[in-house]
């Protein structure tokens, strides 16, 4: 897969599971931090530059 169409698509899934968080902030049945935590860590792992461990440190603190 050429680079630019891989990380068009983690772009993709990640800003699709920040949309789906937003919404489950909005609607009880969705558990919106854990969506959106979820699209954080996606993109920490997959995304183009890897995260720190200073900001995964950050990212478990505004989780809890």
């Amino acid at each position: 897969m050429p680079p630019v169409l891989s990380e068009t698509l983690v772009w993709c899934v990640t800003l699709l599971l920040f949309g789906m968080g937003l919404i489950g902030t909005l609607i009880p049945m969705l558990p919106g931090i854990i969506i959106i935590a979820a699209g954080c860590i996606w993109q920490g792992v997959m995304g183009s530059r890897h995260l720190a461990w200073w900001e995964w440190t950050v990212l478990a603190l505004i989780r809890y």
